[in-house]
């Protein structure tokens, strides 16, 4: 069932409200993988330079992985993996 959605913006159009609403769900994944997701990070404990390390190894590894996706996307490879 579809539901409405209700967006509250200052922003001056539609198209530029839902662009921004898919951007801030990009971002929000995204710490949502690097919190409690595959990364873990808040529950490596890490500090100072060790903390640093892991991130940009962290941002290394996320990066890579959003390129191979978009990718796969574009060479329609995602049809395939869905119905295996």
């Amino acid at each position: 069932m579809d539901e409405a959605w209700f967006i509250l913006t200052d922003l001056g159009s539609l198209p530029a409200a839902i662009n921004a609403y898919k951007q801030r769900m990009g971002i929000e994944e995204m710490f949502r993988d690097c919190q409690t997701g595959g990364y873990d990070l808040e529950g490596t404990s890490l500090k100072g330079d060790r903390l640093i390390k892991m991130i940009l190894l962290m941002t290394l590894a996320y990066t890579a992985a959003i390129f191979q996706g978009t990718e796969i996307r574009q060479k329609q490879v995602q049809a395939l993996c869905i119905s295996s």
